[in-house]
């Protein structure tokens, strides 16, 4: 009875150690740019690999995944990333790389390794204890790195302020204006920061480097009335205005939508403070 005891329980053993595992460590948490990332889903250690759910690293990195069949194309400017479930063969843009540990399906989320993404993508990864952080190469503006974005609306009594921290968030939103500068226009007649005039701003975007200063800022404006047919030629909206350099642009409302999300973004993420002036 012993020997059988002693069998089975040895057996068991062998069954757990050559299985992948999932138990041995605990779940690391992940850190992007020094903010905590919020996830449903935790990330796992696996073999001595941490794994996370594909959906948390593309989003917190700025990237744009793509599903075909059984492969997944994770692309982030001018980077593509093509990965295949249960293979460590990989290819970024057109080379083939060989991954210390395969992307795999669980509970319908896929898993891949975080290491091999957020360097991809030129990021920095470190380990202590725990906790997995990575960094992300800043937004840099005249040879200035932004470390914020403050956002002011301005409201009849007093001002909402919001300061935006993350490199991924604030290359969100400096993309989403640059991206979308259309025509110079000349400056409209009459636009405030308050109503009762032709342009309202609505959003006024303000870069910082990492001691506060002011690098670059632009403010959007919209119309406050509906133009007839004979009136759009000469009341396009929405309008951004740079700042910096006093020059107007016509602007894309989606571009406005984009800056919205990228904010949402960062409040998930605790990368916004709130204030009221």
């Amino acid at each position: 009875m012993k020997k059988l005891i002693i069998g089975a329980t040895l057996a068991t053993s062998l069954l757990i150690s050559s299985h992948p595992s999932y138990a041995a460590f605990a779940n690391p948490s992940i850190k992007v740019d020094n903010q905590t990332i919020v996830s449903d889903v935790q990330p796992e250690t696996v073999n001595y690999r941490t794994m996370v759910p594909l959906r948390v690293i593309s989003e917190n990195l700025g990237a744009t995944v793509i599903w075909s069949k059984s492969e997944v194309s994770i692309i982030k400017d001018s980077t593509k990333i093509v990965l295949h479930l249960n293979s460590t063969t990989a290819q970024k843009d057109s080379s083939n790389i060989k991954l210390d540990a395969k992307p795999y399906l669980k509970n319908n989320r896929v898993f891949v390794p975080i290491r091999f993404i957020a360097e991809a993508f030129g990021c920095k990864v470190g380990y202590s204890k725990s906790t997995v952080s990575i960094e992300t190469a800043p937004v840099v503006i005249d040879n200035i790195k932004i470390a914020s974005v403050i956002r002011e609306t301005r409201m009849i009594i007093g001002t909402t302020q919001q300061q935006i921290s993350g490199n991924v968030n604030i290359k969100a939103i400096y993309d989403a204006i640059t991206n979308n500068l259309g025509e110079t226009v000349n400056a409209p007649a009459y636009y405030s920061e308050l109503p009762s005039t032709d342009y309202l701003q609505s959003n006024h975007l303000i870069f910082n480097d990492s001691k506060g200063n002011k690098v670059h800022e632009w403010s959007i404006y919209g119309l406050t009335f509906t133009p007839t047919v004979e009136q759009k030629a000469d009341f396009p909206s929405p309008l951004i205005h740079d700042n910096t350099t006093d020059h107007w642009y016509l602007f894309n409302k989606n571009a406005e939508k984009s800056i919205y999300n990228a904010i949402d973004k960062a409040f998930l993420n605790d990368s916004v403070q709130s204030k009221e002036l």
